[in-house]
């Protein structure tokens, strides 16, 4: 098995390509088409708002009927402009307080409604402060984390080598590459399943519409959770080269296709992370890190040779991980005594330089390596591989 940790051998293989770039030529490679459309993304409409309140016997009363606009103007005005909704609540700010016009002034419980000022706000509703992420996330909390712990439970590490995780949006799928015996040969790609976040991971499923007899690596989740991004160095890739390319399917039952715009012949190409929308990716070229983007799903890849703002030299840095929204970035950094800890850095927004790089605090070992980071979509759960136990298995810890 090849090992993820160290410099990967090159040899001449046979050429071949399993799918070309839909815009024509990219670097490295010559016409070919890329098969790589995404899925449309849908988008939610404005919330239909009340009618208007006619005029009541005790219309003027109706102003302050818990945040409606005209909602107060009595008789028919319960439901008022916002329709029941409130100023931000969400739960009936003015709903049925026109009734009779003068009880307009308490009507449905007034601005706070249901959620209240920290729920409708983009507030976290367990400490009531302003979030980097969604509404209830973990985004905004310092890179700080519990005790890590193995996931032993059905046989999810093995003996064998576990690497590579990574957790569909939902939480509830875990990907991830191991090289046991009653797989298709080398490292293959799995899944693992649990019923709510809290429950134990099930028996692991061999992916068998991306695992090969050769080396499958850094399995990640895009479009939907149904598109899945990985690494092999499979005969006839997607630049003709023994070394690892850039690979999708789709699931289950998709036929593995190479992405040349995302592969180099002469460098290996491995554990890549792509946004859900399929626009955005990052991953590890030859020896450094790289970022890789597109308009649209029907373009090419355009790779840049660099994450902004996060300087590494060559096998410094290892398998980096990319939120969502582009805003927060883990990987996996040589510390002073050779091994590799995890650290993470933010930005102010979806593109612009990184800031510092900082430890995650408490997942790290003494003297392990810990090194393919993941988190969940709520940024409270971190999946990553250590050798902390003997060999290299999978580990969660979760956001203090």
């Amino acid at each position: 098995m090849t090992s993820k940790w160290l410099p990967l051998a090159w040899s001449l293989a046979l050429a071949g390509a399993c799918s070309f770039d839909s815009a024509g030529s990219t670097p490295g490679g010559a016409g070919r088409l890329e098969r790589d459309a995404g899925l449309p993304i849908g988008e939610d409409g404005p919330a239909a708002g009340g009618e208007s309140g006619g005029a009541g016997s005790a219309g003027d009363a109706g102003i302050a009927g818990g945040g409606g606009m005209s909602g107060g103007p009595g008789g028919a005005g319960g439901a008022g402009a916002t329709g029941g909704a409130g100023a931000t609540g969400g739960a009936g700010a003015t709903g049925g307080a026109g009734a009779t016009g003068g009880a307009g002034a308490t009507g449905g419980a007034g601005a706070t409604g249901g959620a209240g000022a920290t729920g409708g706000a983009g507030m976290r509703p367990d400490a009531g402060v302003a979030t980097d992420g969604p509404v209830g996330s973990c985004w905004d909390r310092p890179f700080q984390w519990g005790p890590p712990r193995s996931i032993t439970e059905n046989d999810v590490n093995t003996t064998d080598l576990e690497e590579g995780p990574h957790l569909s949006q939902d939480g509830l799928t875990l990907l991830f590459s191991s090289n046991r015996g009653s797989g298709a040969g080398g490292d293959d790609l799995w899944r693992t399943q649990r019923a709510a976040p809290d429950q134990p991971w099930g028996p692991p499923e061999l992916l068998g519409g991306a695992s090969t007899g050769a080396g499958e690596r850094g399995p990640s989740y895009a479009t939907g959770d149904t598109r899945v991004f990985f690494s092999s160095n499979r005969m006839g890739g997607g630049m003709g080269m023994v070394g690892h390319d850039i690979y999708y399917f789709d699931y289950p039952n998709g036929v593995a296709l190479a992405v040349p715009s995302l592969s180099e012949a002469s460098a290996d190409d491995i554990d890549i992370t792509v946004t859900p929308d399929t626009l955005f990716a990052v991953f590890i070229r030859g020896r450094r890190p790289v970022t890789a983007s597109r308009a649209n799903t029907n373009l090419q890849w355009s790779v840049r040779n660099n994450i902004p703002g996060v300087s590494c030299g060559d096998d410094e840095c290892r398998a980096p991980y990319i939120s969502a929204d582009r805003r927060f970035l883990v990987l996996s950094r040589r510390a002073a005594g050779g091994q590799y800890h995890l650290v993470g850095a933010r930005r102010a927004g979806g593109d612009g330089n990184f800031g510092a790089l900082e430890d995650m605090v408490g997942a790290n070992g003494t003297s392990a390596i810990d090194t393919d980071p993941a988190l969940s979509a709520d940024g409270c759960e971190l999946f990553f591989v250590s050798d902390r136990d003997g060999d290299r298995d999978l580990f969660v810890a979760t956001r203090r």
